[in-house]
């Protein structure tokens, strides 16, 4: 009974990777962040994972939040999923991804625009915006 048992564990192993979905693999991406006008806008960024280096970051830890100043490039590394960009104060922004890896997205990326901004990355690796309703102040 056990070396039934035993064969059905190893089976199992031998063929569970094959049946669970694989994250996509996608290279680390360079996001460049650029003030709509003459003014530099300070900017938050939140990741979800944590996986954000600035340009001029004193760690080599990856970070869930950055605050910077226009312009400013950022390095996103493949395993974020999710990207909040929220500007402080008045002005808004443009977001333009530069992947490293142009076998893997030849064509570049078109600029996302606005001032409170979510990018999800899809399953071909890139980053689109989502659409958030937000609540009118009464």
């Amino acid at each position: 009974m056990s070396l039934r048992l035993s064969l059905a564990v190893l089976a199992l192993a031998a063929f569970a990777p094959a049946a669970l979905p694989s994250p996509p693999s996608s290279a680390p991406s360079t996001l460049r962040i650029e003030a709509f006008g003459p003014r530099r806008l300070q900017v938050e960024l939140t990741s979800t994972p944590a996986g954000l280096f600035g340009d001029s970051a004193q760690t080599g830890d990856a970070q869930h939040k950055l605050f910077l100043v226009t312009p400013a490039a950022v390095v996103v590394a493949d395993s974020v999923r999710r990207i909040h960009v929220v500007v402080q104060g008045m002005g808004a922004v443009r977001l333009l991804f530069d992947f490293d890896s142009p076998s893997t997205h030849p064509q570049p990326t078109a600029p996302i625009w606005g001032r409170d901004v979510t990018l999800v990355r899809q399953p071909n690796g890139r980053f689109e915006s989502v659409v958030r309703a937000h609540p009118l102040p009464e």
